[in-house]
């Protein structure tokens, strides 16, 4: 895979980025709202073979990835405390750890 868009909905923001062999190209950075239709844009315009993202938001994820997958898109990965990562989280509670904070690790 060489195109993926990489999202990250926050409380604050939602940022997404292309990365195309190995390059990162930003291509949205806005304030929180009803953001789903403008992330769908994303998709559409970018045409990504994959997308990893992650969401501190409650519901979010759920609609993102029906959207998506709507739009044809079939490599979609949640960043989240029950996935395989390639390194230990050492904290007293890793299944607390927030995806914002897995994805800066």
């Amino acid at each position: 895979m060489s195109r993926i868009l990489v999202l990250d909905r926050g409380n604050r923001a939602l940022k997404a980025a292309l990365v195309d062999a190995g390059r990162f190209e930003i291509i949205l950075r806005e304030e929180p709202g009803d953001d789903i239709e403008t992330v769908m844009r994303a998709i559409e315009s970018s045409a990504p073979e994959g997308i990893v993202f992650s969401s501190v938001v409650p519901g979010w994820a759920d609609r993102f990835v029906r959207g998506a997958s709507g739009l044809g898109v079939e490599n979609v990965l949640e960043v989240g405390a029950g996935i395989h990562l390639p390194f230990d989280v050492c904290v007293d509670e890793p299944g607390r750890v927030g995806p914002d904070r897995l994805c800066g690790a």
